[in-house]
C-alpha cells in the first residue's frame, strides 16, 4: 500500500464507475486506478439501492489490491470513510457539522451527503483479488431520498470541482491506507 501511484481517469458518462473499474480490474489494471464519471446513468449504493448521479457531484471508484483475507475487506471501506471525512473537512467551512454514520455514510448537519460502497472479489486461497471502493458525494446538489434528508457541499459555500475534490480525496485515502498498513486498524477506528 505504501506510496500508491494514483491514476485518475475521467469520463463524461458511465453507467457505473464501480462496474467499469471492476471490468478494468479483471483485465489486470493496477492498484491505484481510479475512475471518475461526470455523470452516472446506473449508479448504485448498498443493498442494490440506486444512487442518483447528476453532473457536479462526485462519482468515483478506486481499485485496491490489498494483501488481506476477504473478511478484512470492510476495514478498507471504513478507512475510506475516514479519508472522505478528512477530505470533506479540509474543503468545507470549519463550522459545518460533519460526521460519519456507520458504516458508510457522510452526514452534513445530520443529512446524507455521501456514501461508500466497498466490493471485494475473492482470489485463490481466500485472499482479496481486488477491491473496488465506489464513492459518491453530493457536491453541487442533493438528490432526494425517500427515507432520509440529504445535503450537499453547495449549501455551505461554493462546491469544489469533482476532479479537484477527487485529487484531495485520493491523497487522504493514500494516507489512511498507509496508516492501516503500518499501524493496524486502531488509529482508523479512533479517527472514525
Amino acid at each position: 500500500v505504501r506510496g500508491i501511484a494514483w491514476r485518475l481517469r475521467v469520463v463524461a458518462e458511465a453507467p457505473s464507475t464501480s462496474d467499469l473499474l471492476a471490468a478494468l480490474a479483471a483485465e489486470g489494471a493496477p492498484a491505484g486506478t481510479a475512475v471518475l464519471a461526470r455523470r452516472q446513468t446506473a449508479g448504485r449504493g448498498r443493498a442494490g439501492r440506486g444512487w442518483e448521479s447528476p453532473d457536479g457531484n462526485l462519482h468515483l471508484s478506486v481499485l485496491l489490491r490489498p494483501e488481506a483475507p476477504v473478511p478484512q475487506a470492510p476495514l478498507f471501506g471504513l478507512a475510506a470513510a475516514v479519508a472522505l471525512a478528512d477530505a470533506a473537512a479540509s474543503t468545507l467551512p470549519p463550522e459545518v457539522p460533519l460526521r460519519l454514520k456507520w458504516p458508510n455514510d457522510v452526514l452534513l448537519a445530520d443529512a446524507k451527503a455521501g456514501g461508500i460502497l466497498c466490493e471485494a472479489t475473492a482470489g485463490p486461497g481466500g485472499g482479496i483479488a481486488h477491491l473496488v471502493l465506489g464513492i459518491g458525494v453530493n457536491l453541487a446538489c442533493a438528490p432526494a431520498l425517500p427515507d432520509r434528508p440529504t445535503a450537499c457541499f453547495a449549501a455551505f459555500g461554493p462546491p469544489p470541482d469533482p476532479v479537484a475534490f477527487a485529487a484531495r480525496l485520493l491523497e487522504a485515502l493514500g494516507h489512511r491506507l498507509e496508516q492501516l498498513a503500518a499501524e493496524g486498524f486502531a488509529p482508523v477506528r479512533a479517527a472514525w
